[in-house]
């Protein structure tokens, strides 16, 4: 299930601003009806702050056929 789709830039920014998290928590509530815990939470802080790293550096991208202009994270 898509829980994120965006930009490179709006991943970036909302990584940056911590907000990732929040939005991946809310679509998850509102597609799937389940709630995460404090723990998952803070788990995708993390594993998302390196995915930023790697993804900044990058010339291109492939996530399923995007390019490193768009990103979609699936749950």
């Amino acid at each position: 299930m898509l829980i994120y789709a965006g930009t490179k830039s709006d991943f970036m920014i909302d990584t940056e601003n911590d907000r990732l998290e929040t939005k991946l928590y809310e679509n998850i509530k509102l597609k799937m009806n389940r709630t995460t815990g404090l723990s998952e939470l803070n788990a995708w802080r993390n594993s998302l702050k390196k995915m930023q790293r790697n993804i900044r550096s990058c010339s291109l991208l492939i996530i399923k056929g995007m390019n490193c202009k768009k990103l979609a994270l699936l749950f």
